[in-house]
């Protein structure tokens, strides 16, 4: 019979919220930087936010974690 061995492992989890240029409300860039600077957990991207750009959102996404988080499995 064999012995299952579990290892324990500590992960780190960043949760990270991605946009896109938010020009059409007012406002909404501004605390959308209030927002980044307070909690550091906004990723903007050069692309217009809207439904369109889902892909370009996700590219976003998918480049950040390439960047910022290298142990990524």
């Amino acid at each position: 019979m064999d012995v299952l061995q579990v290892t324990k492992k500590t992960l780190e989890v960043r949760l990270a919220f991605i946009f896109g240029r938010l020009t059409s409300v007012s406002g909404a860039e501004e605390a959308l930087n209030v927002e980044s600077d307070q909690y550091g957990d906004v990723v903007q991207g050069n692309f217009e936010e809207s439904y369109r750009n889902l892909t370009l959102k996700s590219l976003t996404a998918i480049d950040w974690v390439i960047d910022y988080c290298p142990a990524a499995q």
